[in-house]
């Protein structure tokens, strides 16, 4: 893709990230008098952010960044997600925001409370999307940045999942005593994303390519899951 077509799929992509936003703004402005709290601006960016991402990924995928690692042996070829015997990076992570997205609108509708204007969609987002590319970028072959055998934009999303559980941490052990569940979370989260990151640098193996898809598939969704978890702890006894 030429720089032309990459400022029309990032213009696009911002488009269509405001417009989810302004929505989630307006339907925000309904339930609320007076001007929005910061966090309830938040959470609409929050709300446009994963679509805005899914309309990236269509125009990314006719960068290098499209270009996957070899299917593990003897996983099947999956449509749409490999192609030609090579994982499809940018597609997988367009399928994982449009369905982080819908998973995002149906917590949003089954609550049995309004959303609460701190923050917390948009941190959900960046705990699931954080996750997301931790995971993805092991399917990259050829990664935007590399020291040695260290994926740094790996690192990067990984250290974005640590926010939201950062921020919860804090707002949660505010209303009660005691650090052990939050010390046992973040050597949990900590250490699943090293196991990840050891895997894609090749220092780690489970002793097969499908083991290792397994392993790095069992983190991703561990620590999303413990941070999401976290959270919610935060909103029930806050």
């Amino acid at each position: 893709m030429d720089a032309v077509g990459t400022w029309i799929g990032a213009g696009i992509s911002v488009l269509v990230f405001l417009m989810f936003a302004v929505l989630k703004w307006i339907d925000s402005r309904k339930a609320q008098e007076g001007p929005l709290s910061t966090g309830a601006r938040m959470n609409a960016a929050g709300f446009g952010l994963l679509p805005g991402i899914a309309v990236w990924k269509i125009f990314e995928q006719e960068t290098r960044l499209a270009f996957g690692t070899d299917i593990m042996k003897p996983l099947p070829e999956i449509p749409f997600l490999t192609a030609e015997g090579k994982y499809a990076p940018c597609r997988i992570e367009l399928a994982a925001a449009l369905i982080v997205f819908l998973l995002l609108v149906l917590w949003m509708i089954l609550r049995k409370n309004d959303i609460p204007g701190n923050g917390d969609v948009l941190l959900t987002v960046l705990c699931a999307w954080g996750g997301v590319r931790t995971l993805t970028e092991t399917f990259r072959a050829d990664p935007l940045g590399m020291i040695g055998s260290v994926d740094i934009v790996q690192i990067a999303a990984f250290l974005l999942t640590m926010i939201p559980l950062a921020v919860w941490s804090v707002r949660r052990e505010r209303t009660q005593k005691g650090y052990l569940m939050a010390v046992l979370e973040w050597m949990a989260v900590a250490g699943c994303g090293t196991v990840m990151i050891m895997i894609r640098a090749g220092v780690l193996s489970a002793g097969s390519e499908p083991g290792d898809f397994a392993v790095l598939i069992g983190c991703a969704l561990l620590s999303v899951l413990l941070v999401l978890l976290a959270g919610k702890d935060s909103r029930v006894r806050s």
